[in-house]
């Protein structure tokens, strides 16, 4: 009996999810060490909230309890950020790969993973409408409607991506973060 209970309590404890996360990340170079890396929650940020690491040989490392329903940006001091993005991550159970540098990545867990595909998804568009932008200035102004009606075009399918994928991602944390930003973006009306 005493070898039943044993094994039970081991089964039990050998069951347990295991809740930890682990943000391992990269920095573009060795000139960064001795630089702080900040977690930052993107709402509602806090000196008490707010983690930070030190850099060493390049790399960074960030461990402890997931909080899957929360936000939080990477990011160095200012002057760094040339060299080095800033990246959104949820700190959610599991090994979180992240690599800052001018254009940061983040990968390793299926939240993650979908922040990166929203963000490369979002720098397209807003390079395409950029580009629009620019096109619509200089164009001549018999062309000026036309170039408007393109523009706008490109916004509205910007907005359907970005409410398809907070509806898509709607039980965690980039879902929550979207329809948040959603809401307080203006309106057409404006």
């Amino acid at each position: 009996m005493r070898h039943f209970v044993v094994l039970f309590i081991i089964l039990i404890v050998a069951c347990q999810p295991n809740s930890h996360f682990s943000i391992q990340g990269q920095m573009p170079d060795t000139t960064f060490d001795g630089e702080q890396v900040y977690l930052v929650p993107v709402f509602g940020a806090t000196v008490e909230n707010v983690d930070s690491c030190t850099i060493e040989q390049g790399k960074f490392k960030f461990e402890g309890t997931p909080t899957p329903n929360e936000v939080f940006i990477l990011r160095t001091k200012p002057m760094l950020r040339l060299k080095a993005q800033d990246q959104l991550v949820i700190k959610e159970q599991g090994i979180i790969w992240v690599e800052m540098n001018q254009n940061s990545f983040v990968t390793g867990t299926a939240t993650n993973d979908s922040i990166q595909a929203w963000k490369e998804q979002k720098i397209k568009l807003d390079q395409q409408v950029y580009e629009l932008q620019l096109k619509r200035r200089n164009s001549p102004d018999s062309l000026q409607e036309t170039a408007q009606a393109k523009l706008d075009s490109l916004i509205a399918i910007g907005q359907n991506f970005h409410f398809r994928t907070a509806e898509l991602n709607q039980d965690n944390a980039l879902g929550k973060m979207l329809r948040k930003m959603l809401q307080q973006s203006p309106s057409d009306t404006e």
